[in-house]
């Protein structure tokens, strides 16, 4: 066989592959014709130079990149789940696919319904109702000793803003005793500030969804929050 004919099916069959893998719903199934899908078109353009090894990188690149894109228009306007993800992420019902440039946020694991986020909005995108709402006093403790169970899933928590900087605020467990709030200063999560938020104060009630991000010592840093 030629190298015309060669270059022709691997047109052909790239073109089939890539095609098919945005129509599947099958996880895995999609993910393994999307790569045969590059293999092919990557042979196509390349069979034929001389500098074959530029070429596959160069190839491989570009068509990684055309297949975010294309994966990128099937979630958004097809609402097929993605494929070019390197992050899944479990928070009950809620699950966050992360991509290079965007994520994919499905509210409902059992309903097929997804979601964009283009990163270019800081918070929370599905309904805050699906998070059942939990005191600091309950969660603080329990988000340090079980670090790990929660890192990167998402939670509901209610409590008193205990301290105010120029950057972020600080929910700590407290107590109330004579109608003073008594604060307790082993553990806190701390809440950086972002461009639709930067009028809170000490004593304020809160009620929040975020992201459990690192940890600080005794510090929880909650991420991509929204308030309730």
């Amino acid at each position: 066989m030629n190298k015309s004919i060669i270059r022709i099916l691997s047109l052909i069959l790239g073109i089939f592959f890539i095609i098919t893998s945005l129509v599947l719903n099958n996880q895995l199934l999609r993910i393994i014709i999307l790569i045969l899908g590059i293999f092919f078109l990557v042979l196509f353009n390349v069979i034929e130079r001389t500098h074959k090894k530029i070429a596959i990188l160069i190839f491989t690149f570009i068509l990684l990149l055309l297949a975010q894109i294309l994966d990128y228009v099937a979630i958004k306007y097809f609402n097929k789940p993605p494929i070019l993800i390197y992050q899944i992420i479990d928070s009950g019902s809620i699950r966050v696919y992360n991509s290079l440039f965007y994520r994919v946020w499905q509210c409902n694991i059992n309903e097929d319904v997804y979601i964009i986020d283009n990163l270019d909005k800081i918070g929370y995108f599905c309904e805050t109702k699906n998070l059942d709402s939990t005191n600091i006093n309950t969660y603080a403790v329990e988000l340090v000793t079980n670090y790990d169970k929660y890192l990167d899933t998402f939670i509901k928590v209610n409590g008193i803003v205990s301290e105010v900087t120029d950057d972020y605020f600080l929910l700590r467990s407290y107590i109330i005793k004579d109608n003073n709030i008594i604060f307790n200063n082993n553990i806190s999560l701390k809440i950086y500030f972002n461009r639709y938020l930067d009028d809170i104060k000490v004593n304020d009630k809160i009620e929040l969804t975020g992201r459990v991000g690192k940890k600080e010592d005794k510090q929880i840093i909650i991420e991509d929050y929204e308030i309730n």
